[in-house]
């Protein structure tokens, strides 16, 4: 017979989909940071009017660049869930700050 082990306890998935959630909503905010970030330190140039030439090992990612900053255009749709995972983060925080500082009985 497998050993197979038990699933996650449910406060475990709750905080597993938390994350997934604030990844997906904050994408295209770290897609733009990453993008301009990438094109800074290679000395390239990254705008949302047409793809810039940038090379990095001999292969042009300035595609790349110019997708991950025109997708910061979905921050408009993705805003308001990035608003919620800071309301949820917060409110995980104090929860577990709560049940540490709350003295034992």
């Amino acid at each position: 017979m497998p050993h197979t082990q038990p699933p996650p306890p449910r406060r475990s998935r709750r905080l597993i989909w938390l994350v997934l959630g604030t990844l997906v909503a904050w994408f295209p905010l770290l897609g733009v940071f990453a993008a301009t970030e990438i094109a800074s330190t290679l000395g390239c140039k990254v705008n949302e009017g047409q793809p810039q030439s940038c090379l990095f090992g001999g292969t042009d990612i300035g595609g790349l660049l110019y997708t991950l900053f025109t997708g910061g255009w979905f921050m408009l749709i993705t805003a308001p869930f990035m608003l919620l995972t800071i309301v949820l983060w917060v409110g995980v925080i104090v929860r577990w700050l709560w049940r540490r500082l709350r003295p034992v009985r």
